[in-house]
């Protein structure tokens, strides 16, 4: 092949290279690179987080707002600082509600049908009147009325004097004396019960601390033991053995005592295993730091020294959700609701408003 054929044929591919290069860099241009496929994630609400409790609080503090605020199955009563009462929840028609003339009064208690009020000097006042259905104690097949005058006004309390604590459940109100013995309405002062159980309370000395439920009060002594009368269904006074006590409060079927080193113990059908409120007494197992009890119909409220709260039992109505509670210094708990009153004098609730027990939002106890 001769030089210029050689040349025309090299020149020929080079030009068939640049009439291809174009094209082929246009397909790299359009044909786009595979790109990988987006993770799928999940987007979670952020959650507010609940403020830390400023609150140090010592169970002689907490003693001082014991009686500011109280509850009863479907009722709730509010002590404010200027000695003036407000309540909120179910009326029978008795006035139990009746409160707003009350003056200079210190401690608070609620019952199903009656308000109970100690005064500054040593007195006690009352509004409602109790009802004969509160003679009434449902064991688990029958009803069980006790033998005795019945009366239903409650003005009997009139003549106390130098009261330092009050009581009240069904069918009884109780008064502790400066002396350390306790008086009981007239009316339920020495009946015999059924069982041959008594509510005598008569050589009752060295009390400190009381609490009334349904046909049983718990007194608690000045050496930390504690004493008992009334109906023992449930064997809700078998506390044999309970020492260093400085508080006990009795539920439905149960009775809780507040020891001095915080901790928590029970008796009655809490305290048996697989039992109906068993889950109350196996919440409080473990329970620290208390300063304050409560016990309801089917739960338990603990205050913790850092004003928050503790709770146990069933969740009937919510009244459980406590957890989101803070700067506490004094708890209730009813039937199906709970109550807390904070430092600032402002009222939180959970649980039942069947009756507008817990509609006390607004409430300012200052």
């Amino acid at each position: 092949m001769s030089i210029r054929k050689l040349a025309a044929l090299i020149l020929s591919f080079v030009l068939l290279l640049a009439a291809i290069a174009p094209i082929a860099s246009a397909e790299r241009r359009v044909t786009p690179s595979p790109r990988p496929r987006p993770r799928a994630t999940s987007v979670q609400p952020k959650k507010t987080p609940i403020p830390s409790s400023t609150l140090k609080l010592t169970r002689k503090q907490a003693e001082k707002y014991k009686g500011r605020i109280d509850s009863s199955s479907y009722r709730t009563v509010g002590l404010k600082a200027s000695g003036t009462v407000v309540a909120a929840g179910y009326d029978d028609g008795s006035g139990s509600n009746d409160v707003g003339g009350w003056r200079d009064i210190t401690a608070v208690i609620a019952t199903d049908d009656h308000t109970v009020g100690l005064k500054s000097d040593g007195t006690v006042v009352m509004a409602g009147s109790l009802s004969s259905d509160e003679y009434i104690i449902w064991s688990a097949d029958e009803a069980i009325v006790p033998t005795g005058p019945v009366t239903k006004e409650v003005s009997d309390v009139a003549a106390w004097r130098n009261i330092v604590a009050i009581s009240s459940g069904s069918g009884a109100t109780f008064g502790i004396k400066s002396n350390g013995t306790v008086v009981a309405t007239q009316d339920m002062q020495h009946p015999v019960l059924p069982d041959g159980g008594s509510l005598d309370i008569s050589g009752w000395r060295n009390i400190v601390a009381i609490d009334s439920g349904a046909m049983t009060t718990i007194g608690v002594k000045s050496d930390g033991t504690v004493v008992s009368v009334g109906l023992d269904y449930d064997s809700k006074t078998n506390m044999k053995g309970w020492k260093d006590i400085v508080d006990v409060s009795t539920g439905g079927g149960f009775t809780i005592g507040l020891k001095s080193d915080g901790t928590v113990v029970a008796a009655g059908a809490a305290a048996v295993a697989g039992s109906y409120f068993g889950e109350i007494v196996k919440g409080a197992a473990s329970w620290r730091d208390i300063v304050a009890i409560a016990a309801g119909d089917n739960h338990i409220l603990g205050l913790k020294s850092d004003g928050t709260v503790v709770a146990a039992g069933y969740d009937l109505e919510g009244q459980l959700e406590v957890d989101d509670w803070r700067n506490i210094v004094a708890i209730s708990a009813g039937f199906g609701h709970s109550v807390g009153l904070q430092l600032d004098g402002t009222v939180v609730a959970a649980g039942s408003n069947d009756y507008g027990q817990t509609s006390i939002g607004k409430w300012k106890l200052t």
